[in-house]
């Protein structure tokens, strides 16, 4: 009979995982319409929710000019994306690495503006634009082996 300690023992031989390439990971983040975004503020990790787009490459999210992410630009952030099927145990994650930009180009606030779809979530005023500058793009796929 198994326990619920024995799981921890078991090898995991049943499942995969697989590294994203970054061409794909381009695709499945922009199949998304919310994540997170990480960052380190006075020392402390701080994660939100965002909804986004992605447009040229650039991750693309409204906030308040007036909150910790439209304040000022940040060097150092992760945003994360995620789908999970949980019944069939399977499942990706994407991971773009960077800094952010408060948008300021009227030619890219009119394009980038045009593609938001979502309403953010959040209340208040939002009409900050903020973009995620990658410096790096990873992900990762896990499931049930083939």
């Amino acid at each position: 009979m198994t326990t619920d300690y024995d799981v921890w023992d078991m090898p995991g031989a049943g499942h995969s995982h697989e590294a994203i390439e970054p061409e794909e990971c381009w695709a499945l983040l922009s199949t998304g319409l919310t994540g997170r975004i990480g960052f380190l503020r006075d020392g402390r990790v701080f994660i939100f929710p965002v909804n986004y787009v992605v447009h040229d490459r650039g991750v693309y999210f409204r906030t308040s000019s007036t909150g910790d992410l439209g304040r000022t630009s940040l060097d150092r952030v992760a945003f994360q994306v995620d789908h999970v099927a949980a019944e069939q145990m399977s499942g990706w994650s994407v991971l773009v690495q960077g800094s952010t930009a408060v948008v300021t180009d009227e030619a890219l606030l009119s394009a980038v503006w045009g593609r938001m779809v979502s309403e953010p979530w959040a209340g208040g005023d939002r009409r900050q634009l903020v973009q995620v500058v990658p410096t790096s793009v990873s992900g990762r796929r896990v499931g049930t082996a083939r």
